[in-house]
């Protein structure tokens, strides 16, 4: 209880029974009971169970995710700094100690370097090593179960990163503390129907009138003597014992002490259970009682002190919240779009982050201020309001100041190129050539990380129950999730649905030769495969696994549709099987195959054209009709922040008609030369009254064109004066050829009339 002294001696000028609250509070947390175990999935690895501590994610990645790095879920912890730690505090004395590791590194991994620890202590302060891998000892390249023994007198256990060095991380996974077998003399244990009460723990009486405990005699010996059963707090009187207290336990015995609850005013009623016995382990056995008078707790007397934002920019900010003064029980902030919010939480109800009140999502709820929270899923120049409550009380007994609230405001900002594309001129005919050089070498994050780096720390976001949603950019289908985020593997115990998916497909890359791919020659991955500005979550099922590699398309004639009615897969008016996703990310795709192209072209004197099958004429129409949005900006800035590099097409659309894709050379004007297949892009198709033809790609003033039927008659005929232009259909329905006359060639298309 030296902590809990502490506290009250801090606050002293506070209510007694707000320091109550506070030393319960951080006595719930303080423990655990054994056995205990963690596999670093569920809860949230940012919300670890009760008794565990993370100092962890230096680098920004909590989690590794796939087999080669854990056991079973497909997720472990991921240490990588020094410092970095993940600790158990417990109660009980402690048995086996078990847990999977094993060391990463730079694809192919080295043998590890550095010192990683494994450490136990009675304290908290001197901690001694249980086992070490170092340098000259290191630890092993594929995942292996280790065993330690810790003392009797051990109640924390460390895995500690003692020293970090380049090239070298720790996997962990699958941590488990046993509990110590049966010893002779006495031990007391409590629990609350099957469940142990560890000591110190807080117990919610609510409004029940009666509480029973099971009070149990571990030892196999020595009888536990009760000296005697005390109340403390501020409620003290309104707990009594009902019946008759137990005085003596035989060994392996139990039995029941009752706990009367009779509230002597509304609100929150806290008691501190004591119970003094010859176990001089846990003598007295200490348990926060907390009941409640009437409906809710009490309600806390000030709202939040100062919610600020910080470090703002197009893809996310920080978020602080002062501490109120008294301090209350809990915190709770909600977010919106916008620049107010007018909703607020109810008494006595439950909230989680990502619960919706009214046109609200809860974005934090917990007992302290925070000094650092990032918001994900944030767009560019988009204006958010946040408000934070002050509340007190367990689950079902919440009472929230809502009279009195903090609030902020922040927008986030826009495209900021700055002078990245200084003398990149699109009118010089060296344009591909220096653009090429300016986007390429950059940066590189592992594949690996892609999860740790943009999917939590960007794209995620909070949906009901505290869960995650991350939705597939072909077909809109949500994947919901608990805990971290998992790949797809094609394993049945994992129920992940996404997949990265390599939007400029892996097949079509020229430096995809098989052997050693996706590492070069230096054994490291290679740039384009792990490269983040064409990777998108989709579903393995009904997206990526669709699409494979074939090329993008508007489809005529639907073969698959995914559940959610947006991604085909079919014909295009030509009769060429290709991919359409849903419309919103059809600007973004083309973006990134774009990007692509240009950012390694040349790379070892390869030639980074689409294939002969992908029509670069649909990605010119798909660039222009859906322009980059706030979440498209967001996502390209905040992978600048990643790979120091920008994707040119997203600030600057109007580029792509500079280069001719299908050969990756310099547009000047027209197209000089051009003849390859699918080089015009039709729409809709079926058309009912116009057809919008776009001739980007081989456009020359004028072109000529004719509409004739199936036997080759012609039904109209006319002018194309623009390289994007509509041509009026013939009025009977059915199947017709759109005939361009060019200076290079005639280019035939098949189009449908409704």
């Amino acid at each position: 209880m030296a902590y809990c002294k502490q506290i009250h001696v801090m606050i002293k000028r506070f209510s007694l029974l707000t320091a109550m609250t506070i030393c319960a509070l951080a006595n719930a947390i303080a423990q655990t009971a054994l056995p205990t175990s963690w596999g670093f999935n569920t809860p949230n690895i940012s919300n670890p169970p009760n008794g565990w501590t993370l100092n962890q994610g230096t680098n920004g990645n909590l989690t590794y995710t796939g087999t080669a790095n854990a056991v079973g879920d497909g997720v472990a912890a991921r240490l990588d700094a020094t410092g970095e730690f993940i600790k158990i505090s417990f109660a009980d004395v402690p048995g086996e100690l078990s847990y999977f590791l094993r060391g990463t590194g730079i694809s192919p991994a080295p043998s590890f370097t550095g010192v990683f620890s494994i450490q136990e202590s009675a304290d908290d302060v001197n901690y001694t090593n249980l086992r070490e891998f170092t340098t000259a000892s290191p630890a092993p390249g594929s995942m292996t179960r280790f065993t330690n023994q810790p003392a009797a007198a051990s109640r924390y256990i460390r895995f500690f990163y003692t020293n970090k060095l380049a090239g070298s991380n720790i996997s962990l996974d699958s941590v488990w503390i046993k509990a110590a077998g049966p010893v002779a003399t006495a031990t007391i244990n409590i629990k609350q129907g099957a469940n142990n009460v560890v000591n110190q723990a807080t117990v919610v009486v609510g409004t029940n009138a009666l509480t029973n405990f099971t009070i149990e005699n571990k030892g196999t010996a020595q009888a536990l003597t009760i000296d005697s059963i005390r109340f403390e707090g501020t409620a003290a009187s309104d707990y009594s014992i009902q019946g008759t207290a137990p005085t003596t336990i035989a060994a392996l015995g139990n039995q029941i002490l009752g706990i009367a609850f009779a509230p002597s005013a509304n609100g929150s009623r806290l008691g501190i259970l004591k119970i003094y016995n010859n176990d001089p382990a846990k003598n007295p056995y200490i348990i926060n009682l907390y009941g409640i008078g009437g409906t809710t707790a009490t309600e806390p007397t000030a709202a939040p002190g100062a919610l600020t934002t910080s470090n703002t920019t197009s893809y996310g900010f920080r978020l602080s919240l002062a501490n109120a003064t008294p301090k209350p029980e809990k915190y709770m902030v909600l977010r919106k779009k916008g620049n107010s919010i007018s909703d607020a939480p109810s008494d006595g109800q439950s909230y989680k982050v990502g619960d919706r009140i009214g046109e609200s999502v809860v974005a934090y709820v917990g007992d302290s201020a925070f000094s650092s929270l990032k918001p994900t899923y944030i767009f560019a120049s988009t204006e958010y309001a946040f408000k934070a409550f002050s509340f007190n009380g367990p689950a079902g007994f919440e009472n929230y100041l809502t009279t009195s609230s903090t609030s902020a405001n922040v927008t986030t900002t826009g495209k900021n190129p700055g002078n990245y594309y200084d003398g990149i001129d699109p009118a010089q005919s060296n344009f591909l050539t220096q653009l090429s050089a300016k986007i390429n070498p950059h940066d590189t994050v592992f594949y690996s990380l892609y999860a740790s780096r943009l999917m939590a720390g960007f794209v995620a976001r909070d949906t009901t129950g505290g869960q995650k949603v991350v939705n597939c950019v072909y077909t809109g289908i949500p994947y919901i999730y608990s805990g971290a985020f998992n790949w797809w593997t094609g394993q049945a115990s994992n129920p992940a649905i996404l997949t990265r998916e390599h939007t400029f497909a892996q097949s079509w890359m020229p430096s995809n030769m098989g052997a050693g791919w996706p590492n070069g020659a230096n054994g490291k991955e290679m740039p384009e495969y792990n490269d983040m500005h064409h990777l998108f979550p989709a579903d393995q099922i009904n997206g990526n696994g669709q699409r494979s590699n074939l090329p993008f398309g508007n489809v005529v004639n639907a073969s698959f549709t995914s559940p959610s009615g947006f991604g085909k897969k079919g014909t295009n008016a030509n009769g060429q099987t290709v991919w359409e996703p849903k419309a919103d990310h059809k600007g973004d795709l083309a973006r990134s195959l774009m990007y692509m192209s240009v950012c390694y072209n040349g790379i070892s004197g390869l030639n980074w054209k689409f294939p002969a099958n992908q029509s670069p004429a649909v990605i010119l129409q798909w660039n222009n009709e859906d322009q980059p949005s706030d979440f498209e900006i967001a996502r390209h800035e905040y992978i600048f922040s990643q790979q120091r590099n920008r994707n040119p097409f997203i600030d600057n659309p109007e580029w792509a008609t500079r280069i001719n894709f299908a050969n990756m050379t310099y547009i000047t004007t027209g197209v000089e030369g051009i003849t390859f297949e699918h080089a015009l892009a039709t729409y809709p198709n079926p058309a009912e009254n116009e057809l919008h033809v776009d001739a980007t790609l081989i456009f020359t003033r004028p072109m000529a064109y004719t509409i004739t039927d199936t036997k080759g008659a012609a039904i109209s005929h006319g002018t194309i004066t623009e390289p994007q232009s509509v041509v009026q259909m013939p009025t009977r329905s059915g199947m017709y050829f759109l005939n361009l006359e060019t200076e290079n060639g005639r280019v035939v298309t098949r189009v449908l009339r409704k």
